[in-house]
């Protein structure tokens, strides 16, 4: 599990600030391994440009914050954003790049984007979705109450049935009675969450002790 934590540092080059890739994992990480699912996400300054290289996997970037002009292979999908904050209700637009196509990502002002990848499923096809047409649930009741909003429009089904194969937490999540209010704790993503909160709370504490004690053998 401590293999799955990872914090966000100041942007790299290319405006990384986290990048998790299954080749970061030896066999057996994390309890159960890493061999899916590819994430990244990038701050970038006005008019940085990111490049990513095409591959046999299919991809999904997504313009969290501001605007970017996005171009897969050699297409133009002109301006995609539409939220200033992640916290914003609209949700994101999302591009879904076919395997073996690359990605340029300009953005126009600063912008937070986000990067992810997968083995190749039945796309054969890239695609803009735009938050129009995402459907928006409203899931649970109390603790669990929670407002899922599907970037996939309805006609990816296909997508969906995969995931429910592939990763067993995806279908406690998906399936409207899949977490009930007292398995809600024990919940993968919420144990992550939880997690990286605590050892939020330690690194805090660590730097405090740094402040009003100093290492003598560390020097400044």
């Amino acid at each position: 599990m401590s293999q799955l934590l990872r914090r966000a540092a100041p942007p790299g080059p290319d405006g990384t600030t986290i990048r998790v890739e299954p080749t970061d994992f030896a066999p057996g990480a994390g309890g159960t391994g890493w061999s899916w699912i590819g994430s990244a996400a990038h701050w970038l300054r006005s008019g940085q440009v990111l490049r990513r290289p095409a591959d046999a996997r299919e991809v999904g970037a997504i313009v969290l914050e501001g605007v970017c002009r996005v171009r897969i292979g050699g297409r133009s999908f002109g301006q995609v954003g539409s939220s200033a904050s992640v916290f914003d209700a609209v949700p994101p637009p999302v591009v879904l790049v076919e395997p073996g196509a690359t990605v340029e990502v300009e953005a126009v002002g600063p912008a937070l984007v986000a990067i992810a990848a997968a083995p190749a499923g039945d796309l054969r096809g890239t695609r803009l979705i735009e938050p129009a047409s995402m459907r928006t649930e409203d899931r649970g009741s109390r603790p669990t109450a929670r407002t899922v909003r599907h970037l996939l429009p309805p006609d990816a089904a296909a997508y969906v049935d995969e995931m429910l194969e592939r990763i067993p937490e995806f279908g406690r999540a998906y399936d409207p009675d899949g977490l009930r209010a007292e398995k809600f704790d024990t919940y993968g993503a919420t144990v992550r969450t939880l997690r990286w909160f605590i050892a939020s709370h330690w690194d805090l504490v660590r730097a405090i002790d740094d402040i009003l004690l100093p290492n003598p053998d560390v020097r400044g």
